[in-house]
C-alpha cells in the first residue's frame, strides 16, 4: 500500500474516533483526511512524519456537509410514567329482558 493511502486511512480512522464513531460518515472522514494529506504535501511537510491524529487547519470543500461540533448533552433518565390501570372486565352474565 502506498504511504499516502496508509496515512489517509489512519487519519480517517482518527477523525472517525474524534467524531464519536459516527455511522455513515466514512466518506466525509476519508475526504477530510485526503485534503489534509494534500495540504501537508503542498506545504512541504512530509505527511508520513506528521502525526496522524494531529489536526490540521483545512478549509472545507464547498459541498462538504456541516459537522456540528458542539458537545452532546448528557442523557437523562426519563421520568417514570405511572403504570396504566387495567381496563375493567366486562361482565359475562347474561341479563334477561
Amino acid at each position: 500500500m502506498a504511504d499516502s493511502e496508509e496515512w489517509i486511512r489512519h487519519r480517517a480512522y482518527a477523525l472517525w474516533e474524534e467524531d464519536g464513531y459516527a455511522h455513515g460518515k466514512d466518506g466525509a472522514h476519508w475526504e477530510q483526511a485526503r485534503r489534509e494529506y494534500e495540504t501537508l504535501s503542498a506545504s512541504g511537510k512530509t505527511p508520513e512524519t506528521a502525526g496522524a491524529s494531529e489536526p490540521l487547519a483545512v478549509e472545507p470543500a464547498p459541498n462538504d456537509p456541516v459537522i456540528d461540533t458542539t458537545p452532546a448533552k448528557p442523557r437523562t433518565k426519563a421520568a417514570a410514567k405511572p403504570a396504566a390501570t387495567p381496563a375493567k372486565k366486562r361482565s359475562t352474565k347474561k341479563t334477561s329482558l
